[in-house]
Order: C-alpha cells, then structure tokens, then sequence
C-alpha cells in the first residue's frame, strides 16, 4: 500500500514536470513565432522617400586618391570633371577620358546624379575621389539597359579639373536665394544671441503684483416692518329725510 501512495506521488511529480516544460516549449515557440511576424511586418512597411534617402546617404563612401590644392568645391558653383564608371566586378561602363570629353555641370542642383552631387561637393580643384554610389543615388531599380543592372551600386573615379561659378541664370538666381537666405539666417541668429546677452546683463525688474481688491459682500436689505394700518373707519349713517309739513 505504502509502495503504491509513494509511486502515484511520483508520477504526479513527472505529469507536473512534464507541463511546465511543455508550457515553457510552448511560450518561447509563441516568442518567435512572435518574432518572425514583426520581422515581416517590418520589412513589409512602406519607406517614404526621404528614409530611403537618407539611407542611401549613408551607404554613399568616398576615398580621396590625391588631395587637390586648388579652389574648393561647393553646392550651387559649376565643376569640371573627368570620370570613370566602373561595376562591382571592374567592368568600365562608362567613361569622360576614352573620349577625352570634360564634363561640366553646376553641382548640387539636380543636373547631375545625386551620388556626384554628394561624393563631389568638398573637393579640391586637382584633386582625384573614388566614390561608390549606392543604386537609389546611381541608376536606381531599373538601371541603365546594356550598360548597368538594376539595383546596382557603381564606383565613379573623379578628378576635379576646375571650380568656376555657375553661368546658366536659373542656377545664378538660384545660388542668390540661397546666399540671401543663409545671410538672413545669420543675421537673426545674430540678433537673437544679442538680445540674449543683453537680457543676461539688463535683466528686466521683477513686476510687482498689485494686491488683488478685495469685494466687500454687500449688505443684504433687511425687509421692512410693514406698519399696521389704521382701522378703516366706519362710514358715517346718512341724516334722515325731514316730513314736509302739510
């Protein structure tokens, strides 16, 4: 009897033993599960342009070959080039020297790829850049037919022959707006900081608050004793006709 109450609590231990392992298979099996559903739904979201761009950004690398010792290239001024497009496996697609044709265009304003907008802008006059440009700066989902794949990422050779300013007047009126609006920018910064400095050593006096009045509660009016009024008096009994005298 004794053998038989020790092997049923033994048993019960193990069924006991078996469901918390069963229960703790089945809630990391939930967790993944769990996951790999947030996981998909990630990747399935829509990413807005600028995320993409900035991202893109990020993937975008430059290497200076030679550091040029001339004028420094920035958005808006026109640039000189002489490039040399390669693929991930060498293959030039692409190439200004074969044909000895410089190419010129204002940088920064969207006459360009946006990859040599970015990768350009900060080099020397004489110098030489290696920049791999990610597809969604290069050619982008569709690429270029016979020449590059889609969803490419390419690497430019750039030599910087000159920096000049830009002679077309949509990127000279464009260029003013930019100069007119950064000299503004600094201008209010300018004067922002100066009435700072000037709050700091001036500071206005503290504003005395005025004792709020106070409102008396008005006397409520008492009701008036109504004074008796006087019996009405009784109205007086008519004389009586005389007897005229036959």
């Amino acid at each position: 009897m004794k053998f038989m109450i020790k092997n049923t609590q033994g048993s019960g231990l193990v069924k006991a033993l078996l469901v918390m392992i069963l229960g703790a298979a089945g809630v990391v099996g939930y967790l993944k599960w769990k996951k790999l559903k947030d996981e998909e739904a990630e990747r399935s979201r829509p990413v807005s342009f600028a995320q993409k761009f900035e991202t893109a950004l990020q993937q975008l690398q430059s290497t200076d070959l030679v550091v040029g010792t001339g004028a420094e290239a920035h958005r808006g001024e026109k640039v000189t080039i002489h490039y040399v497009g390669k693929l991930p496996d060498g293959t030039v697609f692409d190439s200004s020297r074969s044909r000895n044709q410089p190419v010129s265009f204002p940088l920064g304003v969207a006459q360009a790829l946006p990859g040599w907008d970015h990768g350009i802008e900060g080099m020397k006059a004489g110098g030489k850049r290696k920049i791999e440009v990610p597809p969604f700066l290069a050619y982008g989902e569709t690429g270029v037919a016979g020449l590059v794949p889609p969803d490419t990422t390419v690497t430019f050779e750039i030599e910087l022959l000159k920096v000049g300013v830009a002679d077309d007047p949509i990127t000279k009126k464009n260029i003013e707006i930019e100069k007119k609006a950064a000299a503004d920018a600094k201008l209010a910064e300018a004067g922002r900081l100066k009435n700072g400095l000037q709050t700091k050593r001036n500071p206005a006096p503290p504003v005395k608050a005025k004792p709020a009045r106070t409102v008396k509660p008005q006397a409520i009016a008492k009701p008036q004793k109504t004074s008796k009024s006087a019996p009405a008096s009784k109205p007086s009994p008519s004389p009586k006709p005389k007897k005229k005298k036959k």
